[in-house]
């Protein structure tokens, strides 16, 4: 009787929004979104072989540490050092995007035209700034 009678007093005493909680607990139905691709919004134009030829060279993070840009099948290529090579889809003539990860390059020329470094967007990384050493 005594472990009843000290029941009712716990149930009585507790917060309202915690004595009219339902017993099991409730699960969030699932989102019919999905999270957005990395390039989503991004559209890929097509540039000529000669256009990228310009940006192909190595752009160094920091000293012992590149990017090398690679020019392969009409596409441009980027390789960090110790890291897979992925493929740089165009949306400009000096801009440049991944498919399959939130990144996006933008090459930077001096007066005269020639290509000098590369601004790099990386989602969750500050900017970066990479100056063209090959």
């Amino acid at each position: 009787m005594r472990t009843a009678v000290l029941f009712l007093a716990g149930v009585c005493l507790l917060p309202p929004a915690l004595a009219a909680a339902p017993a099991t607990p409730q699960v969030p139905a699932p989102s019919a979104s999905k999270p957005a691709a990395p390039a989503a919004g991004r559209k890929e134009i097509k540039l000529p072989e000669k256009a990228l030829r310009v940006y192909v060279g190595d752009y160094e993070f920091q000293p012992g540490r590149i990017l090398a840009v690679t020019l392969e099948d009409g596409s441009l290529w980027g390789q960090p050092t110790g890291q897979s090579k992925r493929q740089l889809f165009p949306e400009s003539a000096t801009k440049f995007f991944l498919k399959d990860l939130d990144a996006q390059i933008t090459f930077q020329r001096d007066a005269k035209g020639t290509v000098t470094g590369l601004v790099m967007d990386q989602a969750g990384r500050p900017q970066r700034e990479l100056k063209k050493v090959k």
